[in-house]
């Protein structure tokens, strides 16, 4: 590591997490430090309604803290929509004259309409090149957004030391398990919003590749909410069918709609892609995500794009992101290490 990286890398809190929460829409999960399996999960029913939503995620986090000790730390997960991502070079006069910190708020001011207060951000080096010129990922988070996802979390009695960011902590996931490779789309169908993380060029000296972060606002919940409507069944009665648990009859258009915008949506955003400069077109996609399972979407992406398309299930079911998570918090020098809590 160059002086520069020692000098202007982030200094990080004393990490002191031992549990790993991501609260989604559809389900909370929860995941203990290391990797003995020792997690649990909530599901959260009808989710399409906003008030009972807020219930009960409320019941289901005091459920699955359960008997924890409050003491313990608590690493959770922001949606990708929710925050600004980029990646920008640094030029080598910029890195020598250690500016790397007023460059990152420099294109902040440059590309958000809020001021350096109203925000949380953090920053990461992807790459250094031969002349001594930077790769650098910014995010940054409204910080009225960023507490919002704490306050949850205090409201069940815990503190939150660390905030991480859904689609970079499955980057981590696939770092951990050595699946970093140009050309891939990971897609993971969430409950109310689907991250698509495209995996662009190589990076020579790291090992990265360059990533693109896009969020849909469309997901699993809108697959269920149409087929509970078409076919006359109760919510979560049509969330088992969706997951494949119980068979359902034949789908009508109302289901075959919501796939195809879906399809679509996330054709667009690789369309976008593949379109950057210096971009490694996607020749694979990979399928995650409770939502992911609905028969049909896989076949319906691979006929739109032409490429291959794959499900992928980690070791700990669908819960890759909160695995990722987990390993970007024990081994922070071996992944993208994005820390947006305040």
């Amino acid at each position: 590591m160059s002086q520069t990286e020692k000098q202007f890398k982030k200094k990080r809190a004393n990490r002191q997490s031992e549990l790993f929460l991501d609260v989604g829409a559809g389900t909370v999960r929860l995941m203990r430090q290391g990797w003995n399996n020792r997690s649990s999960s909530i599901t959260i029913e009808n989710p399409a309604d906003k008030e009972e939503q807020n219930r009960a995620t409320a019941e289901a986090l005091n459920t699955v803290f359960g008997g924890i000790d409050r003491r313990k730390r608590v690493a959770t997960l922001l949606p990708s929509t929710a925050v600004f991502s980029r990646v920008r070079h640094l030029s080598p006069a910029l890195a020598a004259n250690s500016k790397l910190r007023l460059f990152v708020e420099f294109e902040l001011l440059q590309q958000i309409p809020f001021s350096l207060d109203q925000i949380i951000y953090d920053f990461d080096i992807l790459d250094r090149d031969d002349d001594g010129g930077y790769e650098v990922l910014i995010v940054a988070v409204k910080r009225d957004v960023a507490l919002q996802k704490i306050k949850m979390v205090n409201d069940a009695g815990y503190r939150v030391n660390f905030l991480g960011v859904n689609s970079i902590a499955t980057y981590n996931w696939l770092n951990r398990y050595g699946l970093i490779q140009p050309g891939l789309a990971v897609v993971d169908v969430g409950c109310q919003h689907t991250e698509v993380l495209c995996l662009g060029k190589p990076y020579a000296q790291s090992g990265h590749c360059s990533p693109l972060f896009r969020s849909i606002s469309l997901g699993g919940a809108d697959i269920t909410s149409a087929l509970s409507q078409e076919l006359g069944i109760a919510y979560p009665e049509a969330e088992k069918g969706k997951m494949g648990l119980i068979p359902l009859r034949c789908t009508g258009p109302a289901v075959q709609k919501i796939l195809s915008n879906l399809v679509s949506e996330i054709s667009r955003s690789i369309a976008y892609f593949n379109g950057l400069r210096d971009s490694r077109k996607i020749c694979q996609i990979w399928l995650t995500g409770e939502g992911s399972l609905m028969p049909g979407i896989d076949e319906l992406l691979k006929e739109r794009l032409g490429v291959e398309v794959d499900r992928i299930i980690s070791d700990d079911g669908f819960w890759i992101p909160t695995a990722g998570l987990n390993f970007q918090y024990l081994y922070p020098e071996h992944g993208l290490d994005i820390n947006l809590a305040p």
